[in-house]
């Protein structure tokens, strides 16, 4: 049975999570508090989290960081849950790792058609095999980049559009694509977004002078394609 972490300090939106999350066949764990959830995600076997913005000890931006820089594994797929509508809150947080953003009331139907997208996207990279291309190399299942045998840092979002783009090798795709790919049919997630990660992306291998692979089409979009073609 799967397990979703509902990180919600409002015990009326947690029990209505929880109905409707019940119903769908999901073990469902509960947080009031941020340090409350790291807790649980340590302790359980966790395959998503629905995490508000307001918490009482921790806000969920700085809540995702710590998810990410602590947990296990670190590339849990994280929905935000949050009455915060404007486009600057969705971008950073967005931004920061989380891999869905829906704003309040919740559309629980809507809700339970992402978590399973996220779910099976997140199980199915996992079960994926390396890549090897001008010396970078991702291996999926240990969510591990590498620059010439040296470690290359990538937050969540970035990891999966590299894996993506070196995946289909020479290929380019338009932002709309990348946003299907990457968080889903349903996201809320703008163009703006796709080139934020983009740039993170390059920024990161910049530092290993593989930036490069890393292309742009004029007029077509965004792909992978080794340093000498």
């Amino acid at each position: 049975m799967l397990t979703v972490l509902i990180v919600e300090d409002e015990p009326a939106i947690r029990k209505m999570l929880r109905t409707s999350l019940a119903t769908k066949g999901y073990k469902i764990v509960e947080a009031k508090k941020g340090f409350d959830a790291l807790d649980l995600i340590m302790s359980h076997n966790v395959d998503l989290v629905l995490l508000d913005w307001m918490l009482p000890d921790i806000n969920g931006v700085d809540l995702i960081k710590k998810i990410r820089d602590t947990s296990k594994p670190s590339n849990i797929p994280i929905v935000m849950l949050t009455a915060k509508s404007q486009e600057v809150d969705k971008v950073r947080a967005l931004e920061l790792g989380a891999d869905d953003y829906l704003t309040k009331p919740i559309a629980f139907e809507e809700l339970g058609a992402r978590i399973k997208a996220l779910i099976r996207r997140s199980h199915g990279l996992g079960a994926e095999n390396s890549i090897n291309i001008s010396g970078l190399s991702i291996n999926p299942s240990r969510h591990l980049v590498e620059a010439k045998n040296k470690h290359v840092e990538l937050g969540v979002v970035e990891f999966k559009l590299l894996y993506f783009l070196m995946k289909n090798n020479g290929r380019y795709f338009d932002r709309q694509s990348l946003i299907d790919a990457i968080w889903g049919q349903l996201s809320e997630v703008d163009e703006r977004t796709v080139d934020v990660s983009i740039l993170r992306l390059r920024k990161a291998l910049k530092q290993h002078n593989l930036d490069r692979l890393v292309k742009t089409k004029r007029g077509i979009g965004y792909g992978f394609s080794e340093i000498n073609s």
